[in-house]
């Protein structure tokens, strides 16, 4: 997941803005989560972390509190303070900034083709785009383009290109005050009553009930698909956790 920051004003305004990057890959945290039962609920945050979280102000003050073994000389210090802001994090209910859309790892074979059309799109989305045209970028033929699409994205072009459509749609809707006709357009839907039937379709509500929910809330209203995979991986881990007790 790319990281970045920003702030709309400073916590303590005599000093500058402070941020710290703490990097680890996935394989490293997800063996974690597999050896030790105590860390079993860092593979839920890692799932749920690829559409991005947002966490509120009492998670804040206990990562806070963590920082100094963040910044501690001591490598064992720090590795004990990481595994205490993801298991914090993990056991904490973040919620999802970004559109659901799939994000699963993609097998090497075809991977130059795939790349070059899933580029294409994420260029060019709010561009009208033919098929003819992806079919020409990856070198394959359209039935090769859907098959790739299904077997490794799980969901066909049409889809995946409406969800990415509506996640660039949520971000302004949440950002700007743009009203629904020029987000609609900006976002690549070229009429209204389309927008509003896609993003019923992929977020469960209209983009100015996900407004007043955001502007309410001060987060992403949650997907029922969402809440049904939280919960069933919830399960899945307490059941595994058990079973390992068990056998010991």
């Amino acid at each position: 997941m790319p990281h970045t920051w920003a702030s709309s004003s400073a916590i303590d305004k005599s000093l500058p803005h402070q941020a710290i990057v703490i990097w680890f890959t996935e394989k490293w945290a997800s063996e974690i989560a597999d050896l030790c039962p105590e860390y079993a609920p860092i593979s839920l945050l890692l799932r749920n972390s690829r559409r991005a979280l947002s966490f509120g102000p009492a998670e804040a003050e206990q990562v806070l509190q963590t920082v100094p073994d963040l910044l501690s000389d001591f490598s064992l210090r720090r590795l004990h303070g990481v595994l205490a802001i993801l298991t914090a994090l993990a056991t904490a209910e973040g919620n999802p900034l970004g559109s659901l859309t799939k994000t699963e790892r993609v097998n090497k074979a075809g991977w130059p083709q795939l790349d070059r059309v899933l580029d294409a799109l994420h260029k060019r989305y709010s561009e009208p785009i033919r098929i003819e045209e992806l079919c020409a970028i990856g070198n394959m033929s359209p039935r090769t383009l859907h098959r790739m699409f299904m077997s490794r994205l799980g969901e066909n072009v049409s889809d995946y290109l409406r969800k990415l459509r509506v996640g660039h749609a949520c971000m302004l809707l949440v950002e700007t005050d743009l009203p629904i006709s020029v987000i609609s357009a900006r976002a690549g839907f070229f009429s209204t009553s389309n927008f509003n039937r896609s993003f019923l379709r992929t977020r469960q509500t209209t983009p100015l009930e996900l407004r007043r929910f955001v502007r309410q809330h001060g987060q992403m209203p949650k997907l029922s698909s969402e809440i049904e995979t939280a919960d069933s991986e919830r399960s899945f881990i307490l059941q595994r956790d058990k079973l390992r007790q068990l056998q010991v």
